[in-house]
């Protein structure tokens, strides 16, 4: 028989054997900007590390971070910090990101938001390039990387020491995603409804969507100047990226020259994770094996309500509304004609508790003061404003009416999840798009920011998602069919990147190949519905018409000068410059004797 201490001893090395076998290795390259931005992959990080899986976080600081006197530490998890990666030049533009952008004309906000970033990963790689970090994931030995879809660095960098990886798209299923997994278009929906500016809308929609995953397309095609041409990306962050691995010395030692681009890189990824949901796309988007809609990954279990959450929720009779744009945007830049359209619209509804949401640095909205602030609180109540609420526990709550938000990913997750109706306001990018499938799942409003500046506007699209009862019962049955089903959206993902991890290094060619939808040259051909191909079809059709148009008054016009130096090399100067449209009249003149000359002579 065996003696305590030797049970104790056996059970654990029997925990230690399975651990050693069950255990993969896991390496999460985080997001250097804020904690905000990284939420998602530290909770996942922090998850697998409990699993009995060896985890490693790569956090390359981007932005400097806020000096805190508790800062957050990852249990489990060997956390590595590349510091100094960017120049204060590089830096602060992405600080000022939240406060120029958002409230920017959106036809540029996609840019002023983008270009910063591109600039700061083509910088922060070059700087990985000359650090340790290889060495570090080629000697921890590695089953799988997970990488942020927008930094194309990170690819080159794991494919550099031959470790696999796995792309995340935390904005939803976005152009590059889409593309790069082979999957089929997913356009809005054409909804015939009768009315023709809804139609038009839609088709416009359709329209644009469709052009902008043509560009797309042509930004991941094996073609660098068509790419260039039409991508602003490839300009930018793209090529820049390829000429940086193509010039390092090692990696070209180790390659023999023939390291690929970001696009072919791209297409290498074993497997491709999206922030969204089914239930958010349209009925007809067919998802291949390679790309796994994960929205509300980031989704734990729900805690209970303190003081004075738990009060606050019960205080009102008719529910409570939350107010939250988001935690990157700074609401101390934020227009004042915004500022008293959304206080004067909180000020008529009073039968529900309101929690609005400020930037976490505490910036108090343009026009608003402390004191002004603690004049609200006498005038308005049920207002409550605060830098932080728990927002999933309190859309969790059965007396939570409506989320106000710009339609960031996460947010639209936790409303789905829990069948709360939404009134979104798309500040800058991905989030209009994402706010588009909200109101045609008929979920919840769209509106403008322009309207949203405009009282009246903005309480009459809160009355109409507070008082619809189609549009929360269609919210409380998405709900319930996520809620109800048998594995949560983390528990699908972590099934996946296990299974994704376990696989040898041979076996990623062939796993590629069996779950690509389709070969990459057939896109045009099998993704484009039918309305959008005529549509293209008839423009390129009337630019080839113009096209040819215009070389033929260009031929005729090049034919008329060539006419007038054959006859002016035949005529004195002087007379040429006198008449030069008379001797161009006599040259054809000239020409239709000398043919009706020759016609005579053949005839006898």
């Amino acid at each position: 028989m065996f003696s305590s201490g030797g049970v104790s001893v056996a059970l654990f090395w029997l925990l230690s054997f399975s651990f050693s076998v069950d255990g993969l290795s896991f390496l999460f390259f985080l997001i250097g900007t804020n904690q905000f931005e990284r939420q998602t992959f530290e909770f996942m990080a922090q998850e697998f590390a409990r699993r009995a899986h060896k985890v490693m976080t790569v956090k390359p600081i981007l932005v400097p971070e806020e000096p805190r006197l508790v800062k957050p530490i990852l249990h489990m998890v060997n956390e590595k910090v590349l510091k100094d990666v960017l120049p204060r030049r590089l830096s602060e533009p992405l600080a000022l990101v939240a406060q120029n952008v958002p409230w920017g004309e959106e036809t540029d906000a996609e840019n002023a938001l983008r270009v910063p970033y591109w600039a700061a990963h083509n910088h922060s790689c070059g700087k990985m390039l000359n650090s340790n970090l290889m060495e570090v994931m080629a000697r921890d030995d590695f089953d799988l990387a997970i990488l942020y879809v927008g930094n194309p660095c990170l690819m080159g960098l794991v494919h550099s020491v031959g470790l696999p990886f796995v792309l995340f798209d935390l904005e939803g299923i976005t152009e590059e995603t889409l593309v790069a997994s082979g999957a089929p278009w997913n356009l809005p929906e054409l909804a015939l409804d009768g009315n023709a500016f809804s139609i038009f809308r839609a088709f416009s929609r359709r329209l644009s969507r469709s052009l902008s995953l043509l560009s797309e397309s042509f930004a991941q095609s094996a073609v660098p100047w068509l790419a260039q041409l039409f991508s602003k990306r490839f300009r930018h962050l793209d090529g820049p990226i390829d000429a940086l691995f193509a010039s390092d010395f090692e990696i070209n030692r180790k390659f023999r020259g023939k390291f690929p681009k970001v696009a072919e890189l791209r297409r290498m990824a074993r497997l491709f994770l999206v922030n969204s949901d089914p239930f958010l796309e349209a009925p007809s988007s067919a998802f291949p094996n390679n790309l796994l809609p994960v929205g509300g990954v980031h989704i734990d279990s729900i805690r209970p309500l303190f003081s004075p959450w738990n009060f606050s929720m019960e205080a009102n009779g008719k529910g409570v509304i939350l107010c939250s744009f988001g935690t990157q945007m700074d609401t101390g830049t934020m227009p004042t004609e915004f500022v008293r359209s959304l206080l004067d619209t909180f000020a008529l509804l009073s039968d529900y508790r309101i929690f609005w949401r400020i930037s976490p640095k505490l910036s108090l909205p343009a026009g608003l003061s402390p004191s002004q602030i603690d004049g609200l609180s006498e005038r308005m109540p049920h207002l409550n404003i605060t830098s932080f609420f728990p927002q999933n526990e309190l859309l969790a709550h059965h007396r939570t009416r409506l989320l106000i938000t710009n339609g960031g990913a996460h947010s639209l997750m936790e409303a789905i999840h829990w069948g709360v109706p939404l009134l979104g306001i798309p500040l800058y990018g991905s989030n209009r798009r994402n706010l588009e499938k909200v109101e045609q799942r008929g979920i919840g409003i769209l509106l403008g920011k322009d309207e949203a500046a405009n009282a009246h506007s903005l309480l009459r699209a809160i009355r109409r998602v507070l008082n619809c009862p189609k549009i929360g019962r269609r919210a409380r049955e998405f709900g319930r069919s996520v809620r109800l089903r048998p594995s949560s959206a983390f528990d699908r993902s972590l099934h996946a990147l296990e299974t994704v991890a376990r696989l040898r290094p041979s076996d990623g060619a062939v796993l590629r190949s069996s779950l690509r939808s389709h070969p990459l040259a057939l896109l045009f051909f099998q993704s484009l519905p039918f309305d959008v191909s005529v549509m293209l079809f008839l423009c390129l059709m009337a630019l080839a018409a113009l096209v040819i148009k215009s070389v033929f008054k260009l031929a005729a016009l090049c034919y008329r000068i060539a006419a007038f130096f054959a006859v002016a090399a035949a005529v004195p100067f002087q007379s040429l410059k006198k008449a030069p449209g008379a001797i161009l009249n006599r040259s054809i003149w000239r020409r239709n004797k000398l043919n009706e000359g020759g016609e005579a002579k053949k005839e006898q």
